[in-house]
């Protein structure tokens, strides 16, 4: 039985090595789609995986020849990033990445299994050639096209003129013919060169509205959530800004909180007697400059909930006092609880 499912693997790979030659040709073409594509395709993505790892194992290639691509693809990272452009160095790096877990697979999998048959560099370029061989097939669709092309002009031209006349009309026939290619080429350069500067478009508008969003404060980590009056609060983060050197301001609604520290990446507060008990929305607000005007990057809302100091103990009180044990040593200094 086993012998039997080793036959039948050796034949089923035989005849999938047949065409590798298609494997990256589709791998090849799939790369100009991902990178022109205005957002992130990750079909196109998990293709260009799949047929990139079929290539390096049905061409048998040594592995340091599968991580070629990505040292050129990491490469091209700091390229895309000088002409601004962080979409493209953005899918370049995740490309990288992927065909490098590709490389790292087929070096302990498929390469393990042949390596009687690993080709080095010198031998890959022979191996490439012999590969062609499957296009064969499209050689003989190309002649045939030629062939209908040929039967259409002889229909469509006098191949015996015998007067000026035949002569004029052939003439008048291939100057239309000509005219037509020369319009439908231009129709679909056209049409191509649309959906590129529109793909360009959209990647820019993308990188703008990324670069919009990186200024925003971002909220990581609140505690405690669970809150009485009198507790100090701390906001874990980062791009909060700078009190004193910048306009920022924690709101609670539109009121304005009274903060103890603020630094970029923290920020504490003590919960006021006044608020009433419930849910307390927090949104912290930073100034800044965009596009030649000054307005606010604010964070995510993120809540923390105060709860009654009086009346009956009640689940709530519990989950309060089992927090404590999550909470970091710096927030439980703070609120008493060393």
């Amino acid at each position: 039985m086993t012998k039997l499912l080793v036959t039948l693997f050796r034949l089923v790979s035989a005849q999938i090595r047949k065409y590798r030659i298609y494997y990256l040709l589709i791998c090849i073409l799939l790369l100009p789609i991902y990178f022109l594509s205005p957002i992130k395709i990750y079909t196109v993505l998990l293709l260009i995986f799949l047929f990139w790892f079929l290539s390096i194992a049905n061409y048998r290639v040594a592995h340091y020849i599968s991580f070629t691509p990505v040292l050129l693809f990491i490469s091209l990272c700091p390229i895309f990033l000088l002409f601004g452009n962080s979409v493209a160095a953005e899918k370049s790096s995740i490309l990288a990445y992927l065909l490098l877990i590709s490389g790292l697979v087929y070096s302990l999998t498929i390469q393990l299994f042949y390596t009687n048959e690993i080709i080095e560099y010198d031998e890959l370029i022979t191996e490439f050639m012999r590969s062609t061989k499957a296009l064969v097939p499209i050689k003989a669709e190309y002649n045939k096209l030629q062939r209908i092309i040929s039967k259409i002009l002889k229909k469509l031209l006098n191949t015996n003129p015998q007067t000026a006349l035949d002569y004029i009309l052939n003439l008048m026939k291939i100057i239309l013919l000509l005219s037509v290619t020369v319009f439908v080429l231009s129709f679909s350069a056209n049409i191509i060169s649309g959906f590129i500067k529109y793909a360009l478009v959209i990647q820019r508008a993308e990188q703008k509205r990324n670069t919009r969003l990186s200024l925003n404060p971002n909220i990581d980590k609140v505690e405690p959530y669970l809150v009485y009056s009198g507790n100090k609060v701390i906001i874990y983060g980062k791009r909060f800004g700078w009190k004193g050197g910048e306009n920022v301001l924690l709101t609670k609604g539109n009121e304005t909180i009274i903060t103890e520290l603020w630094t970029d990446t923290k920020i504490i507060f003590t919960v006021p007697l006044g608020w009433k008990p419930g849910n307390i929305p927090l949104v912290i607000r930073k100034q800044i400059h965009w596009e030649r005007k000054n307005t606010y990057a604010e964070s995510k809302k993120v809540s923390i909930k105060l709860l009654k100091s009086t009346g009956k103990i009640n689940t709530d009180d519990d989950a309060y006092f089992e927090q404590l044990k999550t909470l970091s040593p710096e927030t439980l200094k703070m609120n008493g609880y060393e």
